[in-house]
């Protein structure tokens, strides 16, 4: 914890141009952490626009939608969507989507 703040440490395992990579990044919350860990491994340095989360079903199994618009360094934007039983993961996934689109 860093100033009353709680600092989230993630590492993604990836599949890029065909070869697995670690993103690890360290946050004030897992979209955060993931986020800094792309632009320090050099895949991708952008900006959320815009997070929304809807759960898709009912119950502690249930499935969550999370829609992320990322913005890269030139201002291009795209919307991503990511589906799991972790909010998080379903996060991750988004932001990964968007960044394809770009």
């Amino acid at each position: 914890e860093k100033d009353n703040r709680t600092e989230i440490n993630v590492n993604v395992e990836l599949v890029k141009d065909g070869r697995e990579i670690v993103i690890s990044g360290n946050g004030n919350g897992p979209i955060d952490a993931f986020k800094k860990g792309l632009k320090e491994n050099n895949i991708a340095d952008i900006n959320i626009e815009f997070y929304n989360e809807n759960a898709l079903t009912k119950g502690s199994d249930s499935k969550a939608a999370a829609f992320i618009q990322v913005a890269d360094g030139t201002g291009q934007k795209r919307f991503g969507v990511g589906v799991d039983t972790n909010i998080a993961i379903a996060s991750i996934k988004a932001i990964i989507s968007a960044i394809n689109r770009i």
